[in-house]
């Protein structure tokens, strides 16, 4: 192995790839759905639909949900692979919301969410706010939402 190549094994067969939302695994994911050509190779995962993106978030979250208290969670826009994430977790009060997804739990704009401030403990919002004018300010309201100890979680398209 030279210097400069990285060894993505992992334990599995040469080329193969698992999904950590779904568990799925198999040969390669499919090319991304979504952009411009050319489009990302081993992007999408067949079972769930995840994208890399996802699979990341999934990986951080993970990482940082205590199972020791209870935590009230507002999902915005939500994607399945990370509801399911949420959902699976017995200490989590899970709100979802979203202006055209007719499977959130509310249909609120994030301009003018009805929740009060300061009751959730976390808030995630993944490629939402660059649908949005202005998106800096939108982005402080929704966050009044959160406790101050709370995290907000927020990735955006590059």
């Amino acid at each position: 192995m030279g210097l400069n190549k990285v060894d993505t094994n992992l334990g599995y067969e040469q080329n193969k790839v698992m999904c950590v939302c779904c568990g799925w695994g198999g040969e390669a994911f499919l090319p991304c759905p979504y952009g411009s050509e050319p489009r990302r190779k081993n992007a999408m995962c067949l079972q769930c639909g995840s994208l890399e993106r996802h699979r990341l978030c999934f990986l951080y979250l993970k990482s940082v949900i205590p199972i020791d208290r209870t935590l009230k969670v507002l999902h915005i826009s939500p994607e399945t692979s990370l509801k399911s994430l949420f959902k699976s977790y017995s200490n989590v009060d899970y709100v979802s919301v979203d202006l055209y997804q007719s499977d959130a739990m509310f249909k609120e704009d994030i301009r003018k969410l009805f929740f009060k401030d300061s009751i959730f403990d976390i808030i995630f919002c993944s490629h939402v706010l660059e649908h949005i004018q202005d998106d800096h300010t939108e982005r402080f309201r929704y966050e009044e939402k959160a406790f101050w100890t709370g995290r907000s979680c927020t990735t955006l398209q590059y």
